[in-house]
């Protein structure tokens, strides 16, 4: 599972916005290099552009994170926290 921020909102990480797709970006990641070597890939956990939110959206943020970690170690039969 990638894990990760980016500096801009998820706007610019769309077609048509600063960056382009985010899935066009995680596809070389994904495919090229931990498929390559055999990994499952799971769905990414992106934050866009933590320096410009408000504490609530932060806290709201962290707790996807939480989630998607004990989603994960709930599918691999371990126990977080």
């Amino acid at each position: 599972m990638l894990l990760f921020t980016t500096g801009g909102p998820s706007e610019s990480f769309r077609p048509g916005g600063a960056f382009g797709p985010m899935d066009d970006f995680l596809f070389h990641i994904h495919r090229g290099m931990l498929e390559f070597v055999g990994y499952q890939v799971l769905e990414p956990v992106i934050t866009y552009g933590p320096a410009r939110m408000t504490d609530r959206e932060r806290a709201s943020a962290l707790d996807a994170v939480r989630e998607s970690v004990a989603r994960v170690a709930a599918d691999a039969g371990a126990t977080v926290g």
